[in-house]
């Protein structure tokens, strides 16, 4: 046979052999697109949204704008999903904006003269830059409301700033606060000059002293004034910031301006929600009780002044500490309220009748485990493991009657 003969065979038949009968495909996508006609900004603006796993329109959500989109939003929905699911941060959506002109948006405008080599070179070579004000007003009069209008999502809101829109978020930490609750800045661009940053930190501190938000700044082992000025900026912070403002400097020296993304977002945002994700200590399954969490979330209501619910796996982690610790009754009490505050939550029933069937009150587990079929029937979850195992307890509540 000849060569060519035989090369072709074998080729057509490794064809043969490895091919593959395709029955469907489809595209996946791990979120909606929505175009904003902007009459503020007098462009159109694309908005990515995520959902997390399970969602469910009757709860509420954390939700956390990401700038720069087009670029971070895929990596950032790995990071932000693998801590949902770990319990690191609460559930949260992600409204990722697509950016049109960077420096016109992140960059604000310069009062009097440049101040800093970033102003000097930018000013000229980029003159549409300074466009903060009406950037910040896109936000707050079309985006913000269309999410707020469209997605069951909590008053607070957390932004994600990198490179120049760190910037961004600087300026609007120090003059407007109140736009974000949680600011994640990784390595802002070295926009300010020193006199600057010390003016600009220190009225924000005499100006919003009372401002109740969270900070958690980064840097890389970088150059260009960056690692200089995000420097000068704790330095600052640590002598002027308000006792109200919860903050954070981290360096992540081995890292570079573009690898230390990751990094930041992963950390910033477990210390960005750390106080709404309340651990449940030994101490507390001893002696506490579910009161003791009531006056922890009322305080933290206070500070965030908007009602801060005790996150559902808080109550389970605690009843199932306090069943640990032999507190049976008290056990009992948090799973109680747990299904009082969560009334559409089948997760609230399943444990509260698995609680009962532990105290061997089982005609009331049998009512919880039938209240969480409901539930669960009434959402059309189709997962048929779930119906299974909840109608498994019933008849064994059901047995023990």
């Amino acid at each position: 046979m000849r060569p060519f003969i035989s090369l072709l065979m074998v080729l057509l038949f490794n064809k043969l052999a490895f091919a593959t009968d395709v029955v469907s495909k489809e595209d996946y996508s791990l979120a909606s697109k929505v175009v904003i006609d902007s009459n503020q900004l007098k462009e159109k603006r694309n908005i990515l949204i995520y959902t997390p796993p399970n969602f469910d329109k009757n709860q509420t959500y954390q939700v956390i704008y990401l700038f720069d989109a087009e670029h971070l939003f895929t990596s950032t929905i790995g990071i932000v999903e693998s801590l949902i699911t770990t319990r690191k941060i609460p559930p949260s959506i992600v409204v990722g904006i697509e950016t049109t002109i960077r420096v016109r948006d992140y960059l604000p405008p310069i009062n009097g003269e440049p101040k800093s080599k970033s102003q000097t070179w930018i000013s000229q070579k980029f003159p549409q830059f300074g466009g903060t004000e009406a950037f910040t007003t896109f936000l707050e009069s079309e985006l913000f409301p269309y999410i707020e209008n469209n997605y069951p999502v909590l008053p607070n809101r957390t932004m994600i700033g990198y490179s120049n829109a760190g910037v961004y978020g600087l300026h609007t930490l120090v003059n407007s606060p109140e736009t974000f609750t949680n600011y994640l800045l990784i390595s802002p661009a070295a926009w300010w000059g020193n006199d600057e940053i010390d003016q600009n930190l220190s009225k924000f501190s005499t100006q919003k002293k009372d401002f109740g938000g969270n900070l958690f700044l980064s840097v890389a082992g970088e150059g260009s004034g960056m690692y200089s000025n995000a420097l000068r900026i704790a330095s600052k912070l640590e002598e002027v910031a308000p006792e109200s403002l919860n903050w954070n400097f981290n360096q992540f020296e081995n890292e570079t301006h573009q690898s230390t993304i990751y990094p930041s977002v992963y950390q910033g945002l477990q210390y960005l929600f750390e106080d709404i994700n309340f651990n449940v200590s030994d101490e507390l399954a001893a002696y506490g009780s579910i009161s003791d969490i009531q006056k922890y979330y009322s305080t933290l209501s206070n500070r965030y002044k908007y009602p801060v619910l005790i996150p559902e796996i808080v109550f389970s982690d605690l009843a199932d500490a306090q069943f640990s610790n032999q507190r049976d009754s008290q056990a009992i009490d948090t799973l109680k309220l747990f299904a009082d505050t969560y009334p559409n939550s089948s997760f609230a029933f399943s444990s509260l009748g698995s609680g009962y069937l532990r105290t061997k009150q089982f005609a009331l587990a049998k009512a919880n485990f039938e209240a969480a079929i409901k539930i669960v029937k009434k959402k059309g979850v189709s997962e048929p493991s779930v119906i299974d195992y909840l109608q498994d307890m019933v008849a064994v509540a059901q047995g023990n009657i």
